[in-house]
């Protein structure tokens, strides 16, 4: 199975607002950290990191693009970022 993963780094526009979406998956947890400092390694609080994702569903027979959005919404005592998995939700746009 190929796929490919980029991060990019979301600005909060005033018009949005974040919504946590926990996955409630058990799994690797070390390695996504590892990952997650590999990608964005000195977040700021309050940072939104976007995971862009390819990847073959089966069911779909073809690749699927998907993005997950993760926030820093604090750090431990140790200085790793806690974060958080989420989607920006936009409250008005300009043709409104």
């Amino acid at each position: 199975m190929m796929s490919s993963s980029s991060p990019y780094i979301f600005g909060q526009q005033a018009n949005s607002q974040w919504q946590k979406r926990p996955l409630g998956r058990v799994g690797d947890l070390q390695g996504w950290h590892q990952r997650m400092k590999a990608l964005c390694p000195n977040p700021r609080l309050g940072q939104v990191v976007w995971l862009e994702n390819n990847h073959w569903d089966n069911g779909e027979g073809q690749y699927v693009h998907s993005s997950t959005g993760y926030k820093v919404i604090n750090f431990r005592a140790n200085g790793d970022p806690v974060w958080e998995r989420g989607q920006v939700i936009i409250l008005s746009t300009d043709d409104e």
